[in-house]
C-alpha cells in the first residue's frame, strides 16, 4: 500500500503548484491517496480524503484539508516524512475544541450523523 508523501495540509499548495493541465489529475490523486494518523494513544488510523469526506458527509474535500490545516496551526499534529504519517500531539477531544473551525464547514450535521468529534465539524 502506498501512502501520501506529503501531509494533508500541503495538498492545496501542491495542487496550486501543478500546471493547469495537471491540477485535476493531481487533486484526484491526492484525495484518493491513503494517509495515516498515529493517534495520541498510539493506534494508527488509515484513510483517504475521499473516504473521510464520505464518513463526515462533507461535500467538498477541500474542507477536510482546511480541518487538517487548523489542527496543524495549533500544534495538534505534526508530520513524519520518514514514516509518512501524521502524528497527533494531543488527544482529539482537546485539539478539536482549540482549533479554529473552518468557515467552509457545514453549520449542522446531516440527519443521522454519528461521527465524532462534533465539536470541530459542526456548530452546536
Amino acid at each position: 500500500m502506498t501512502f501520501s508523501e506529503i501531509p494533508i495540509w500541503q495538498y492545496a499548495s501542491a495542487i496550486a503548484e501543478a500546471s493547469e493541465a495537471e491540477r485535476d489529475s493531481m487533486r484526484a490523486q491526492l484525495y484518493a491517496a491513503r494517509y495515516r494518523i498515529r493517534m495520541h494513544g498510539g493506534e494508527v488510523m488509515t484513510s483517504s480524503v475521499d473516504e473521510a469526506c464520505g464518513i463526515l458527509e462533507l461535500e467538498n474535500p477541500n474542507q477536510l484539508v482546511e480541518v487538517f490545516q487548523a489542527f496543524k496551526d495549533i500544534g495538534a499534529m505534526t508530520w513524519s516524512s520518514e514514516e509518512r504519517v501524521h502524528i497527533e500531539l494531543m488527544p482529539a477531544k482537546q485539539y478539536t475544541k482549540l482549533a479554529r473551525r473552518p468557515a467552509s464547514l457545514p453549520q449542522s450535521p446531516p440527519p443521522g450523523f454519528d461521527g465524532q468529534p462534533r465539536t470541530m465539524y459542526y456548530q452546536k
